[in-house]
C-alpha cells in the first residue's frame, strides 16, 4: 500500500512541474495540474481509440482504399502515438495490454 501512495505521490508531483512548465508558454492554456493531467488522459483515450478505429477499417477492407482526411491521425495524434506504447494500443494477441492509469 505504500508503495502505491509512492507512486502516486511521484506521478503527483511529475505533473506539478509539467503543469509549470505549461504555464510559462506565453499566451498557453492556464491549468492546475489536474487539468492537464486530464487533458492528456482525454486525448491519450481518443487517438488510441482513433488509432484502433483506422487499423479495423484497414483489416477489414483487406487495405482497401483509404480513409478521408479527416479520418486520418493529425500531426498531434501521431505524437501522441510516439509517446506511448503502440503495442498496447494495437492489442497484440501475445501481449498483454498494460494496465497504466496517470495517477
Amino acid at each position: 500500500m505504500k508503495q502505491n501512495e509512492k507512486l502516486r505521490s511521484d506521478a503527483q508531483k511529475l505533473w506539478m512541474t509539467l503543469a509549470e512548465d505549461l504555464y510559462k508558454i506565453p499566451n498557453g492554456a492556464v491549468k492546475d495540474w489536474k487539468q492537464w493531467r486530464k487533458t492528456w488522459q482525454d486525448l491519450y483515450g481518443k487517438t488510441k481509440a482513433k488509432h484502433n478505429q483506422i487499423n479495423k477499417y484497414t483489416k477489414g477492407t483487406g487495405g482497401g482504399p483509404s480513409l478521408s482526411s479527416t479520418e486520418q491521425l493529425t500531426s498531434i495524434e501521431q505524437q501522441v502515438l510516439e509517446t506511448i506504447n503502440t503495442t498496447a494500443i494495437s492489442r497484440h494477441s501475445n501481449i498483454a495490454e498494460p494496465d497504466v492509469a496517470f495517477i
